[in-house]
């Protein structure tokens, strides 16, 4: 058996250290807490989405077409901030496909779909890029006009935009850059 003395010091010992526990717990959750309510929520991601894509209307709404044929090899480059009128090429069964290039300096992208159509995605290396966010018709707010919306966290260098199952031969489609601005006034790119 213990004599009382040793049993007092380890008592003494044992509750310094569960003190020390619960103390560093509370820190543990302040410091969480504090985390938490300073960085960025599932809510800013989606006014920052609601505020890109608003962006990106504005080509879809004031931008004349810029004509792409894309049943030419190589077909022409796309770039940010204008409104394209893709030609596509049958690929039978009543649809419609096609693909693009598009230089990116890397970051978030949105591909505003004026024209229902597949989108798929390869970086510079050809490996697919999986979206971030994809949606359809109706589904996108502030835009409701749009077919659909993909966004997609491009590399820098050179990306393809392959369209596919497009049920019109012509596919028009917006590339928004995240971030980026510049005067709406002159939509000529």
């Amino acid at each position: 058996m213990m004599e009382p003395d040793a049993m007092i010091r380890l008592y003494g010992r044992r509750r310094r250290h569960t003190c020390t526990t619960v103390r560093g717990v509370c820190l543990w959750l302040l410091c969480s807490i504090a985390l938490w309510a300073c960085g960025e929520d599932s809510g800013d991601r989606e006014y920052s989405r609601a505020a890109e894509v608003s962006e990106g209307c504005k080509h879809v709404d004031d931008s004349a077409s810029v004509v792409i044929d894309t049943t030419r090899e190589p077909s022409d480059q796309i770039a940010a901030h204008a409104r394209y009128a893709l030609t596509l090429a049958d690929s039978g069964n009543d649809a419609y496909s096609g693909r693009v290039q598009y230089t990116s300096s890397g970051g978030r992208h949105y591909v505003l779909l004026i024209d229902s159509a597949d989108v798929l995605v390869s970086g510079p290396s050809g490996v697919t890029l999986d979206p971030v966010f994809v949606t359809r018709a109706g589904m996108v707010p502030g835009c409701e006009s749009l077919a659909g919306l993909v966004e997609v966290e491009l590399p820098q260098g050179e990306s393809t935009f392959t369209f596919s199952n497009a049920q019109q031969a012509v596919v028009e489609v917006v590339i928004h850059q995240a971030g980026s601005s510049h005067d709406h006034g002159d939509h000529s790119h």
